[in-house]
């Protein structure tokens, strides 16, 4: 019983809500009393943005209004200082590092410089005086 009174209940519901009342609307002929404004680009068929893929100052135009141009042809030379600016300080950076991280290795090399030397010295003085000397005689009398 109750099943059939939702039932019924629903359809009429259904039914209800389906009814031919439309709102009709009619034209009337009048006189123009608001006005629309919009605001938009109008462009060419033929018309295109240049983007250029760096910073700077134009130095040179390279084409003329009208000139054919090409996709990947030069069309300004653009003067930018900043950047070398930053190359210039890059390697200065790069070589400044590079020096502060063989420094070590460059006492080193010194030191193997200084060595090698006073052997060099040592075989020098050995062979003039045609003579053997042991360690601790040889640094005396070179001194």
């Amino acid at each position: 019983m109750k099943r059939t009174t939702l039932t019924i209940l629903s359809l009429f519901i259904f039914l209800a809500s389906c009814s031919d009342k439309l709102e009709k609307t009619k034209p009337i002929r009048e006189q123009i009393t608001e006005s629309v404004y919009a605001s938009g680009v109008v462009k060419s068929k033929n018309q295109y943005k240049v983007f250029s893929l760096a910073n700077g100052l134009i130095d040179k135009i390279l084409v003329s209004e009208g000139d054919l141009v090409k996709k990947g042809d030069v069309l300004i030379r653009l003067v930018n200082t900043s950047t070398e600016l930053n190359t210039e300080n890059a390697k200065l950076s790069a070589d400044y590092a590079a020096v502060a991280a063989n420094s070590e290795k460059l006492d080193e090399l010194k030191i193997s410089i200084e060595m090698a030397r006073i052997r060099w010295k040592t075989i020098i003085y050995c062979t003039k005086n045609k003579r053997t000397f042991g360690p601790s005689e040889l640094v005396h009398k070179m001194n």
